[in-house]
């Protein structure tokens, strides 16, 4: 059972190398934290309870490790943060004020989704950078799929409250 699991592992290596490679943007990186997702999951392989749920549990593995990495070097890509969260807000309703600290400060884009929750940032970069579906972040983190269309919902009008407040430098 145990060499079946580890088999059944290893066949997800693609998925998470492609899911690794949509949070970072980074080849090289996308395969250290693929090796280190299957290096730790068959690791802790013994402490999965439910093996229906391996590859959901592989992609948790996938994140939390991507996670660890930008705290630890902090090379987050706030440029392209800037240019997804404009992708995602419709900038008409912005005063021109408003449109241009958007585009003009990428501190000012770090500071406004650093103030989302920690799941609103996960959901962001999944549908964000990533593209998934409502369908695939329910099932990454766990949730219904209409309960991650309404909390994206939720987080995109959190954001343009926090823009419409006039955040500015501290």
């Amino acid at each position: 059972m145990h060499s079946n699991l580890e088999g059944l592992c290893l066949s997800y290596y693609d998925d998470i190398f492609r899911y690794s490679l949509s949070l970072c943007h980074d080849r090289e990186l996308a395969q250290d934290i693929t090796q280190d997702t299957f290096l730790k999951a068959l690791k802790s392989l013994h402490q999965l309870k439910e093996p229906a749920k391996l590859k959901t549990w592989l992609f948790t593995i996938s994140r939390n490790l991507f996670i660890s990495k930008v705290r630890q070097t902090n090379k987050y890509n706030a440029v392209s943060t800037e240019t997804l969260l404009t992708e995602i807000i419709d900038t008409k309703i912005l005063s021109p004020e408003q449109q241009y600290l958007l585009k003009e400060s990428t501190d000012y884009i770090e500071r406004i989704i650093g103030k989302l929750t920690e799941e609103e940032q996960q959901i962001f970069h999944m549908k964000v950078w990533e593209k998934y579906s409502y369908e695939e972040i329910a099932e990454i983190l766990g949730m219904n799929p209409n309960t991650a269309r309404v909390k994206f919902h939720r987080l995109r009008i959190k954001l343009v409250n926090f823009i419409k407040e006039g955040e500015r430098y501290e």
